[in-house]
């Protein structure tokens, strides 16, 4: 399996409709709520995982506030899992990141999806919350703070 990971500045309009099939197929998908989560922020990034030449995952997430980056969406097609994407998607938006001058990532994933907290609290996040969302769904609030000095 050859691998390329593809940073996307800004919002990823020219991927958008593959970005799109791949994120509804993961059953994250709301184009309303992703445009309005991503349009004028003032730093959006989309790290996508190609597959031999097939979208086969994606991190997006945007500037929060000053310093503060919020690793909002991702996921990985189910034949393409288990083989490394998701911590290359998160590593090449950790040195993005890093590069552009954040100290600290945050991301919110449901209790329930032990496979991504595994990955953040591997990759060094901290579990700084919990929380019920409107469905009554348990959400953990993970942080991660940034080594300026790490590549």
């Amino acid at each position: 399996m050859t691998h390329e990971i593809r940073l996307v500045e800004g919002f990823p309009e020219t991927e958008f409709p593959l970005l799109a099939a791949l994120a509804a197929g993961l059953g994250s998908f709301d184009e309303g709520a992703w445009r309005i989560q991503l349009t004028g922020r003032p730093k959006v990034l989309t790290c996508l995982a190609w597959v031999d030449g097939t979208l086969a995952g994606y991190k997006i997430g945007f500037q929060d506030r000053p310093f503060y980056f919020e690793s909002w969406a991702g996921g990985v097609a189910a034949g393409f899992r288990r083989r490394g994407l998701a911590t290359a998607l998160m590593e090449a938006q950790h040195r993005w990141c890093r590069q552009h001058g954040f100290r600290i990532v945050s991301t919110v994933t449901e209790g329930s999806n032990q496979p991504m907290l595994i990955a953040n609290l591997r990759s060094g996040f901290e579990v700084c919350g919990t929380f019920l969302d409107r469905r009554k769904v348990l959400k953990v609030m993970l942080q991660k703070h940034l080594d300026p000095a790490a590549s």
